[in-house]
């Protein structure tokens, strides 16, 4: 596991062996990160059940300016802290050890980029998608990036217009552009 491209390109992360986390493989990310490349720049992201914290790590390798990493277990969010030092990106990350929805709930700032790869098949993409609208936590504008297992229905949300949805074997990456209703 590493970052592939920009500042950090080329350091190898740390991670531990777990069936709780699935690690975005490099391929996979490459094509995520090719997929949104046209977008850029963005100011401030989340990196929501982040793991390890590989692809918001991906995202501040790349240029987001700031970014805060949430992750409800302990161990993993000790490994996205010193997967950040290990980067140099103490100054533009900050690590979260919460409960997404409850941290949601109680975020008052708006994003322009969110990266969501919950665990699979327990509806938590459904219900993250409709919590950032509700908290009122994005931009006109704002990229989502989804990561799902490929048997996962995900609601078709009006605010949400899908500018790419890939398949590879059983991942699904959709990337959302999102809407503020008129």
């Amino acid at each position: 596991m590493r970052v592939i491209a920009g500042k950090a390109g080329g350091i190898r992360l740390e991670s531990i062996e777990t069936k709780e986390v699935r690690p975005t493989l490099d391929k996979v990310k490459e094509a995520l990160f090719s997929m949104i490349l046209p977008y850029y720049p963005f100011t401030k992201g989340l990196d929501l059940f982040a793991g390890f914290g590989t692809l918001g790590l991906e995202a501040v390798s790349r240029g987001v300016e700031e970014l805060t990493f949430v992750e409800q277990k302990n161990q993993y969010a000790d490994i996205i802290r010193r997967n950040v030092k290990k980067c140099g990106f103490e100054d533009q990350c900050k690590v979260k050890t919460r409960n997404v929805f409850k941290y949601l709930d109680k975020l008052n700032e708006k994003h322009d980029i969110v990266f969501l790869d919950p665990p699979y098949k327990r509806d938590y993409v459904n219900n993250t998608l409709y919590s950032l609208i509700h908290n009122d936590l994005l931009y006109n504008d704002s990229l989502v990036i989804v990561e799902h297992h490929k048997d996962e229905k995900i609601d078709e949300i009006k605010n949400f217009i899908t500018l790419k949805d890939r398949n590879y074997n059983d991942t699904v990456i959709k990337v959302y552009l999102y809407k503020e209703e008129k």
